[in-house]
Parts: C-alpha cells; sequence; structure tokens
C-alpha cells in the first residue's frame, strides 16, 4: 500500500530493480524459479484478472513460469487481496495515507508479518502503535526471520506462538502454577473469612486482601542489592585485615 505520488516514483524503480535481477527476459534468467505444480500455478493466475498489470504478466503454463508481475489498481476486496500468494506478484493497493493503510489493516486478519517503509518515525510509530502482527519489518522485508535472538510468530489466524532460541522452548512449554496450602493456625485464621456464615466485616476484610496492592520493591533493586552486598563483603574484609595485621594496597 503507497500513496499514488508514492507509487508514481515505485513502479519505475521496480522496473529497473527486475531489469538489475533478471536481465530483459527473466524466463531465461538462472536465478528465476518456477510456480512449485500446475495447480499452484492456476491459482496464482486466477488472481491476476483483477486490477491493472503495469509490470510482467507473461506466462507459460508448459513450464509454470510466470514473470515477476506488478499489478495496480488492486482494492482490498480483490482475491489477490484474500489469502497469501506465495507467487512473483506484487499487488498495489493505493491509499490517502498512513490512517487509510493502517484501516485497511485493522479490517483483516492480522498479518504475520508487517513491513513498514518510511524514513518518518512518526510514521513508523502509528503503524506500531495502531495495529497487530505477528512481528513488524521497518524499511526492508524477511530479515527479521533471520535473527534468532527475535521471536518470529503470529498472532490470531497468523499463527499462535513463536520460535527461535529460548521463544521455541517457552512456545511448547506450559507454565503450571502450583500453589501448597499450608495447614498452620496462622493461616487458617487468616482464612476463616472464606467460609459462611458471611457478614459485613468478611466481606470488607476479603475485599482488602484481594485488593491489587503496587509493587513496592523498586526497580533494580537486585542491581542495589548486589552493590550493596559487595560494598559490606569489602568493608568485613578490610576489618578482618586490619586487626589481622596484614598489609594490603
Amino acid at each position: 500500500m503507497c500513496t499514488k505520488e508514492v507509487e508514481e516514483k515505485l513502479i519505475p524503480a521496480m522496473k529497473k530493480t527486475l531489469l538489475e535481477y533478471f536481465g530483459e527476459d527473466p524466463k531465461n534468467s538462472p536465478d528465476f524459479g518456477r510456480i512449485l505444480n500446475n495447480r499452484h500455478f492456476k491459482r496464482l493466475l486466477s488472481l491476476t484478472k483483477k486490477g491493472t498489470i503495469v509490470i510482467g504478466g507473461d506466462h507459460e503454463e508448459e513450464t509454470n513460469y510466470i514473470a515477476p508481475t506488478v499489478i495496480t489498481n488492486v482494492k482490498p476486496t480483490d482475491p489477490i487481496m484474500q489469502e497469501e500468494i506465495f507467487g512473483p506478484l506484487f499487488p498495489v493497493i493505493t491509499v490517502d495515507g498512513p490512517d487509510d493503510a493502517i484501516d485497511i489493516i485493522n479490517s483483516k486478519d492480522k498479518p504475520l508479518t508487517l513491513n513498514v517503509y518510511s524514513k518518518k518515525n512518526s510514521v513508523v510509530k502509528k503503524f506500531l502503535d495502531n495495529t497487530s502482527s505477528g512481528s513488524v519489518c521497518i524499511n526492508d522485508s524477511i530479515v527479521n526471520l533471520s535473527i534468532d535472538a527475535l521471536p518470529f510468530g503470529g498472532v490470531g489466524k497468523s499463527g499462535i506462538g513463536a520460535y527461535h532460541g529460548r521463544y521455541s522452548f517457552d512456545t511448547f512449554s506450559h507454565k503450571k502454577a502450583v500453589l501448597v496450602r499450608n495447614y498452620a493456625m496462622l493461616g487458617e485464621k487468616l482464612g476463616e473469612a472464606r467460609y459462611p456464615p458471611y457478614s459485613p466485616s468478611k466481606e470488607k476484610y476479603l475485599r482488602r486482601l484481594l485488593k491489587k496492592r503496587p509493587n513496592i520493591i523498586p526497580q533494580h533493586m537486585d542491581y542495589v542489592a548486589v552493590f550493596v552486598g559487595g560494598f559490606l563483603a569489602a568493608v568485613i574484609l578490610k576489618v578482618i585485615l586490619h586487626f589481622a595485621g596484614v598489609k594490603y594496597f
């Protein structure tokens, strides 16, 4: 999706790039593949019936060849926008701006990956804040899949869970909660309010007990504890060495 102004620059740039990649005739390029089988060849060909083909469009059924094809004047309701393409077809939808594009994205199932191309941080942030997708790749595509430190997975119909490194284990693991009741007298006394007969005082006590409390432990407290512990250890060691008459520097 892009504005009409961007489309007028995009199409010539794509023509130039495809020429650099595959030459005048992609069919004879050793770097351009073929569709897996005839069924998918026909499926892809049927997706080119709506819109205007501005680049490519050539095909050969005998070899399941479809040239790199760019299609403009595509509508969000066209067949090519209703399924994953998995082929050399590039539909272009013209939008008025980022808000229009976001509305179209949010009107459909959540994508596996959202690719946003913009030099404006405000535009990128708008897409990040107002859309939901498995992942987002800014000013590039696919490379996010190659980075094993990033989780890769979908949302809703585009997939559940994520993989790569630790994320793969988390996806196929279940965090099982275990609570062991303590039958100590104090615990039993505090828990009496759970049982009938109920009273306003019991209700008040339970509400106070179940009320969510703010986290009173400061952030990064573990680092502070390590620092304080190390400092105290150094002081104690210094005192011991002093009384032991050991010289230190």
